[in-house]
């Protein structure tokens, strides 16, 4: 029993983890595991949230990937250095 503990803890750590590196498409892997192999775990009612939650921030996070990109690209076909600007640096 306790063994079990022990990986579900890792899980839901690993999830936590993945989450907070932006890394939501690893994150909603782990937080489905959990709720797959501990369906009556308090960590699994937690989990079935931050699945949700997941879907909408991989969503946020492809359109700001986006911006960026188009940000740059449109910079770029304009002629405007960037690269001499360290608030232009920083925001892109």
């Amino acid at each position: 029993m306790r063994k079990r503990n022990k990986k579900l803890i890792k899980m839901f750590d690993d999830a936590v983890f993945s989450e907070k590196e932006y890394n939501f498409g690893q994150a909603k892997h782990y937080y489905q595991q959990v709720v797959m192999l501990h369906p009556s775990s308090p960590e699994a009612d937690i989990a079935r949230e931050r699945i949700q939650d997941m879907e909408t921030l991989s969503k946020e996070k492809r359109i700001y990937q986006r911006i960026h990109a188009n940000a740059k690209r449109i910079l770029t076909e304009i002629g405007m250095d960037i690269s001499a600007s360290p608030v232009l640096m920083e925001l892109l």
